[in-house]
């Protein structure tokens, strides 16, 4: 990858990183990068332990018609903080 990619990679994921502190306050976030596949997002609250993922396909972060902003607005029109909820624990899938 060349600076121009990984900058667009590393706003990409600082957009999805905002929307999950703005929907789930108070819990922690741990990121796990699987390249070329996925980049996983797990937000923790220790009391009560509450804990969702969300695994997001590594195209849609790198691909240049997805922008920080259209990736917000996909994020917040698409409910995914609630998909998350609803999916009780396990993996979400998004962007795929």
């Amino acid at each position: 990858m060349n600076n121009e990619a990984d900058e667009h990679i590393k706003e990409n994921l600082a957009s999805i990183r905002a929307y999950l502190y703005d929907q789930f306050q108070g819990f922690d976030i741990y990121e796990q990068k699987d390249y070329p596949l996925s980049y996983t997002f797990t937000v923790t609250k220790l009391k009560p332990l509450t804990q969702y993922k969300l695994k997001v396909s590594w195209l849609m972060i790198s691909d240049d018609g997805f922008t920080p902003v259209k990736i917000k607005r996909l994020l917040i029109n698409e409910g995914v903080a609630a998909k998350m909820k609803a999916s009780h624990g396990e993996n979400f899938p998004w962007g795929w």
